[in-house]
Order: structure tokens, then sequence, then C-alpha cells
């Protein structure tokens, strides 16, 4: 063998070892750059069907998303206050919709729509899960209206089944509505399973000073991984109970995460939705328009009846008619009482009706509404009965407002100082809107 010979093996090896190296370059970015576009293109359909989720309620499948061909997907902060971003591998998209967010398996996702209901609002949020099972330890005797709590928020996502967790083993997986109906009343001791995956083991205890998910019922915490996190309803369970102690890229537990954005994103639209009503409790021209009007009518019906009256008493012979005319007379005096009555209510509607062309000042307009209102119950409610409700309904409504506008800027005050307000919310103005609703305030 010459040496051109042994040259053109060596340039053949090189060429060969470039061409190999090319071609595996290039699989590589080409495999990698179809990943990204398929994730992506998932990511953006999970958008679409969460958002349908989300104004319709009505739950649905997903497959696109799942570990098998994609990268893994975690949770993590988009816009401050108004998004939540969901990052698979390199790529991430901010969701706008409050979400409960977990992969794992292979198997499909289930969406479907979880709510707190304050009576004048209703928060919603939408849980995306792969298959998982909730293995509840019953440490406390108090623990079974926690778990019936937790199962009922979740009883219509068909990936979750339920069962107990004891020293003796895990009971029967059952779905929600069955556990809801069978759950048992005993305590558990300890769990030995050592279960990770789709598997969620929930505690409830008086005292949680352990790893995991440990929901302690007398300081209202829920204990992950031994950091603590004050809970104030089943939605925060839920999210740290989905999010469970898997930790994402940046060695936080997604439960927390999910923990904190859902407490985020409620808290603004809370803060939105407060705004709102606060602008409505002065919207009162209309209102304030309509009772004046109702007045004038009493007002005009009043004048016309009594002068009716009179002349009628002045035909009667006091002899013959005696008892008629002191009965017409009393008559005449209740309605001469009506008068004097609604013409100070006139008078309230008049400064309310200034006041609100003057100028915004709600603490006026709002002492003024409770007055008028307090009149009318007290000297108008009660003797002259027969006359015209419209007012009577719409002072009531405006100042049914008002009070649930107090209550709604405590709670402002509650959000803006990080104090717990979920509580007060629930016992002061649910009650108060449903108040409102049963006196057909709108």
């Amino acid at each position: 063998m010459n040496i051109f010979q042994v040259y053109k093996i060596i340039l053949g090896l090189i060429v060969a070892a470039f061409v190999i190296f090319f071609v595996t370059n290039f699989l590589g970015d080409y495999v990698g750059l179809n990943t990204q576009t398929m994730t992506y293109k998932a990511m953006n359909e999970l958008r679409d069907k969460m958002n349908d989720v989300y104004i319709t309620g009505n739950s649905i499948e997903f497959s696109l998303l799942t570990k098998k061909g994609t990268p893994d997907c975690f949770v993590g902060s988009g816009e401050e206050y108004t998004s939540t971003e969901i990052k698979c591998g390199s790529l991430g998209m901010s969701f706008f919709t409050p979400l409960f967010f977990t992969e794992g398996g292979e198997g499909k996702l289930f969406i479907n729509r979880n709510y707190l209901d304050f009576g004048w609002s209703k928060f919603y949020a939408v849980s995306i899960t792969p298959e998982m099972i909730i293995l509840f330890v019953p440490e406390n005797s108090a623990a079974k209206d926690k778990m019936l709590n937790i199962t009922d928020a979740l009883k219509e996502n068909e990936n979750i089944k339920f069962a107990i967790c004891d020293n003796e083993g895990i009971t029967d997986l059952v779905d929600g509505d069955s556990f809801l109906t069978s759950t048992p009343t005993e305590t558990s001791s300890s769990c030995t399973a050592s279960l990770g995956g789709v598997y969620r083991i929930v505690k409830i205890s008086s005292n949680c000073n352990n790893d995991g998910i440990c929901i302690e019922i007398n300081s209202k915490t829920i204990s992950l991984d031994g950091e603590r996190l004050n809970y104030e309803d089943v939605l925060d369970m839920l999210a740290v109970i989905i999010g469970g102690t898997e930790k994402d890229a940046f060695g936080v537990n997604q439960g927390k995460v999910l923990f904190i954005e859902k407490n985020k994103v409620l808290k603004n639209q809370l803060l939105v939705q407060i705004a709102l009503e606060n602008e409505r409790a002065v919207m009162l021209k209309n209102e304030a328009n309509i009772i004046s009007e109702s007045i004038d009518d009493v007002l005009y019906d009043i004048d016309i009846f009594v002068g009716s009256l009179n002349n009628e008493i002045s035909t009667l012979d006091p002899t013959d008619d005696y008892d008629l005319i002191v009965e017409k007379e009393e008559l005449v005096e209740n309605y001469n009482d009506c008068e004097y009555a609604y013409s100070n209510l006139k008078t309230y509607i008049t400064t309310l009706q200034n006041e609100l062309q003057s100028g915004d000042d709600k603490f006026a307009i709002k002492t003024i509404v409770s007055d008028a209102k307090s009149l009318y119950t007290s000297q108008i409610e009660n003797v002259c009965q027969d006359l015209s409700t419209n007012a009577k309904s719409k002072l009531i409504c405006s100042a049914l407002r008002f009070e649930l506008v107090d209550i709604l800027n405590n709670v402002k005050t509650s959000i803006l100082n990080n104090d717990p307000y979920i509580q007060y919310m629930k016992e002061n103005s649910k009650p108060k809107y449903e108040k409102m609703e049963d006196n057909g305030c709108n």
C-alpha cells in the first residue's frame, strides 16, 4: 500500500466522521425542535380547553400533555397578580385562569372546575390532574369533616380515587360519591405506606410534626414537608394536595406554588370586584328618582283620598252617623300622619338627589340612605302599610347594598394587610347578600 492510498483512507475516515457528526446533530436538533413544537401545540390546546371548562363548568379529558413524549411540566408564577404560568422544559405559557395543575403517568389528564361561593361573588379555579389516589390518614376524631369537604370538592374528578390508610393497610379505592357515603369515623394512629407518584397521603391531625402533607385542625394550617401554610378554605387544601410534595426545577414544592398562586389570583379578583360593588352602591340616581316619583304619587293619592273623606264627613248627620264620623276622622288623622311621614321622607330623598348630583361623598350618601330607611321602617311601614311599597323596596335595597359594601371594604383592608378574610366573608357578606336576594334586590 503506497502513501497515496493511505492518504485516501485517512481522508475518507475524516469525511465519514464529519458526515456522521453532522447527521447526528441535525437529527438531534430536529427531534428537539419537533418535541418543542408538539409541546407548544399541546400547551396551546390545553389553554383553550381550560378556558372552556372555566366558562362552562363542563369537565373534559385531555391526552396531549402527558409524560410520554413531552418534557416535565410544572406551575410557576406569571405576571404579578394577573396570570399563572405552566412551564414544560424551556417553554412557558401564561394562563389567566386560576388553576391547579400537576402531571404524572401516561394516562389522560382530567380538567374540571372548582369554586368558592361568597354569595355576591364566586371564585372559580380549574383543576388539571392525572390519575391520582388520595389516602386519608385521620389521626383526629374531628378529621371526618375535613375529609368530606375535600372529597366533596373533588368528587366530579373522574381521575381521583379515595381511600383510608392505617396500620392495617389501605381500604378499597372508591370514587368521590362512594367515599362520601361510606366515610369511616374511626381514627388511624399511623400509616406505614411509603408511596409516591399517583398517591397523595393526606394526614389530618391536631398536631402536625412530620413530612408530607398534614392538615392541622386546631391551628388551621397545612404542614407541607414541615413548612406551615395558613389555609382559609377548601381550595387552599386542594392546591396543596394536587400539587403535592414534588419539587419543581427551583426546588420548591408544587403544592406550595399552587397555594400561593391561588391566593394571589383570588385576592386580585376580590379587590376588583369590591371596587365594582363600591361603584354600584353610589349609582343610585335612578333609584332616587324612582323613589321621589313614588312619594309624589303617594302624596297626591293622600290629598285626593283625605279630601274625599272630609267631604263625606261634612255630609253626615252627627246624631245618626256619630260612630261613622269618628271612624272616618280617625282615618283622616291616620292619612295626615302618613302625609307628614312621607313629606319627611321626600326631604331625605331630595337631599340624596342633591348629594348624588354634587359629588360622590360615599359616607354622606350612605348616611342619608340609612336615615331614610330608618324613617320608613319606624314611621311609615307601621302606619301606611296599604300605600306604595316601591319606595320601601328601593330604600331597603340601597341600605343593604351599603351594608354589604362596608363588609367588603373591611375584607379589602384585610387583604391588603395580609390578614385572614375568607371566614369573615362567609359569615358576613354571604348572609347579607342572601338578605338582599330575599328582598328582591338585584
